[in-house]
């Protein structure tokens, strides 16, 4: 209903890039650990990393919906706003 509620003013998008940044930095250093095998699982954990990382804000801006007593669009529009500078 609302134009200006997309993942980029959400925050979504920016918690999945930086769940891509995490997988890129967890999944290079097990695979240099000496745990075998995560050349090709590492295909299949970077998009479950962008999921999860997607998820978190999701799940804080519900987490800001279930304490505001009243919860307008434009405070869900600001505490997207607030996750993606923090995230960013």
């Amino acid at each position: 209903r609302n134009p200006l509620a997309d993942p980029y003013v959400l925050g979504v998008s920016t918690g999945a890039s930086l769940g891509r940044l995490a997988a890129g930095a967890v999944l290079p250093a097990a695979a240099a650990a000496g745990l075998t095998g995560f050349g090709d699982l590492a295909l299949w954990l970077a998009p479950a990393f962008c999921f999860a990382g997607a998820l978190v804000p999701v799940l804080v801006l519900d987490a800001v919906a279930a304490r505001a007593r009243r919860f307008t669009p434009a405070t869900l529009l600001l505490a997207g706003v607030m996750i993606n500078v923090v995230l960013s």
